[in-house]
């Protein structure tokens, strides 16, 4: 028997052993083909989760009021509530919550909306019984104090196609920034029906000569380069200026601005941002800290990298659910 041989014949032995053993620890500690049903419920922790979902959204315990239900027969020991939740907050997307809770257990989620009244009756079941019922509904006078985000994704000539790829792949709003080049003049044409809104940044990084305000330039040569930006560029929600550049600084800068301007053409400082880079610190942090310190009904102007926003996707989301609010920055700008 040569060297490949006994390695094939060793290895065959190995997996009959292996096989051996795990038949016998599963007869001794009788685990074999066993299957774990899922726990049943008391009726006191289907009250606690039931009103855990509360607080996931950022709801106040205010919103729950203890209330019999007449037309659900439910033992007078289990509890029945109704209660009402804010426009921006569906009564599906909160029954959605309750299943995902009460997924792993054994217990159902049940729903029926009334088409008389508009209520949604929500009825909870462990052990073939019902442990809680609820009638739900909206109110459009309450509201979930929060701020309202937009987000500027910064890219640029060195960007990769498959970030911005993934970027417009995102169901999540915001729109892109960054200097103008021949090099995004051609990524615009290429995506010309892309719902995506643009901003320009402009500062100091500006290399291309079509689009170049230079100190030097004759009031002629800068009409020249803002035709050449505008003409390029024409469905630019909003122009950003690096307001600590030379640039902004410069002596042609009003002339410019007054060019923009009579156009209608909104302009934000930089400085106006908000920043969240991964070189700084952990943006999840950065992202938390920022949210959970502004007002409520602030706008916040947000800039970030492609990787950033990407890795900021779970925070998104969470702070969605308890009441904040995505835009694209336009809007933010808009309302302002």
């Amino acid at each position: 028997m040569n060297t490949q041989q006994r390695i094939l014949a060793s290895l065959f032995i190995l997996a009959i052993l292996l096989l051996a053993a795990n038949i016998l620890v599963g007869k001794v500690f009788q685990t074999e083909n066993t299957i774990i049903s899922p726990r049943s419920l008391s009726a006191e922790e289907v009250d606690s989760l039931f009103l855990t979902a509360f607080e996931s959204f950022g709801l106040e315990p205010s919103f729950v009021k203890k209330q019999k239900i007449k037309e659900v027969k439910i033992d007078s020991d289990y509890p029945s509530y109704s209660f009402n939740l804010p426009g921006d907050l569906p009564i599906p997307v909160f029954i959605s919550e309750l299943n995902e809770l009460f997924a792993s257990f054994n217990a159902e989620v049940l729903s029926l909306e009334k088409k008389n009244s508009g209520t949604t009756l929500i009825t909870i079941f462990s052990e073939n019984e019902i442990k809680l019922a609820a009638s739900a509904d909206y109110n459009r006078e309450l509201k979930r104090e929060s701020a309202t985000i937009g987000f500027l994704i910064h890219i640029n000539d060195n960007t990769s196609k498959a970030d911005i790829d993934n970027l417009v792949n995102i169901p999540e709003p915001f729109s892109l920034l960054f200097t103008p080049s021949l090099v995004m003049k051609s990524f615009i044409s290429a995506n010309g029906n892309s719902n995506r809104q643009f901003a320009l940044l402009l500062g100091d990084e500006t290399i291309d000569l079509d689009f170049k305000f230079d100190s030097g330039y004759s009031e002629r040569r800068l009409k020249s380069s803002v035709r050449n930006l505008l003409g390029a560029f024409s469905k630019a929600v909003f122009f950003v200026i690096d307001d600590n550049s030379s640039f902004s600084n410069s002596k042609v800068y009003p002339f410019i601005e007054k060019e923009f301007i009579d156009r209608k053409i909104k302009l934000v400082n930089k400085s106006e941002l908000n920043l969240i880079s991964g070189s700084v610190s952990n943006v999840a942090d950065q992202f938390k800290d920022m949210l959970n310190t502004a007002y409520n009904d602030s706008s916040i102007l947000l800039m970030c990298t492609p990787e950033d926003f990407t890795n900021l996707l779970p925070e998104i989301r969470s702070f969605r659910k308890i009441g904040y609010k995505y835009t694209v920055p336009s809007e933010i700008l808009l309302n302002n």
